[in-house]
């Protein structure tokens, strides 16, 4: 099971027994996500495959920065979203910070991989073998200094890949949590078979 949880080149692979779990760091440092279904090898040729691509904003979208005119959260496969840059969708995180402001812009600063951890307040995934791994992947908002901590847990023999988030307030003020969704899943438009 060491290989449950790859990272290469900002590509992130969870995988299970018979499933993949795919995201990357795209180039305006969001996390945006590639493939979940079955089980898939990971090469340079399948990420460039599953990236999507375009050349400029759609319709009355908004262009995320000014030098990146094809970059429009709304239309991106996002991991996480939040109010103010650009997404009209609807946030699964959601913070009103101390001026009353609910923009926020959570973009990929580092991961890492250790043991799994169970949380002490709250329920939590737990598995028998103790040497289940997880993915920490840490989001931050430079401008209002919080931390959003994705923590990924692969239990590949039962095809499972648990989820959490943890939201780190560094201000000095209190920040009040409106909405903090553990699971944010874009999905391109297709015929699925559940």
């Amino acid at each position: 099971n060491k290989f449950m949880i790859l990272v290469n080149n900002n590509v992130f692979e969870l995988h299970t027994k018979t499933t993949s779990y795919i995201f990357y760091v795209n180039d305006v440092n969001h996390l945006e996500h590639l493939h979940y279904g079955n089980r898939i090898k990971v090469d340079e040729n399948t990420v460039s495959s599953l990236k999507q691509r375009s050349e400029f904003t759609i319709g009355n979208s908004v262009a995320y920065r000014e030098d990146k005119q094809n970059a429009c959260l709304e239309t991106m496969l996002l991991e996480i979203s939040s109010r103010g840059s650009g997404d009209i969708r609807n946030p699964s995180i959601d913070i009103r910070l101390p001026n009353g402001s609910r923009d926020l812009d959570f973009v990929y600063d580092s991961y890492e991989i250790r043991k799994h951890t169970e949380m002490k307040t709250l329920p939590t995934s737990h598995s028998k073998d103790k040497e289940i791994e997880e993915l920490v992947v840490h989001l931050i908002d430079n401008e209002n200094n919080i931390r959003l901590n994705i923590i990924y847990s692969v239990y590949e023999e039962c095809d499972v890949i648990s989820r959490r988030v943890e939201i780190i307030n560094d201000n000095q003020e209190d920040i009040k949590i409106l909405k903090a969704m553990s699971l944010h899943l874009d999905l391109i438009n297709k015929d699925y078979k559940f």
